[in-house]
């Protein structure tokens, strides 16, 4: 439901929705950012912001 919204995410929210742990949800976005559907929008190494990419493939 979290990633439905289309907005800017951070890890804090992340790490709520699945009731892990921040710096878990750091570890798991930093990993997806790899692949092509979720990209890094702003904010420093702790506070990043993240956002899906629904850009044509």
């Amino acid at each position: 439901m979290l990633l439905r919204l289309l907005r800017l995410i951070t890890p804090m929210e992340l790490a709520i929705h699945l009731h892990i742990t921040g710096p878990d949800a750091r570890h798991l976005l930093h990993g997806l950012v790899e692949g092509p559907n979720l990209v890094e929008k702003g904010g420093n190494k702790k506070y990043r912001t993240y956002q899906l990419h629904v850009g044509s493939s």
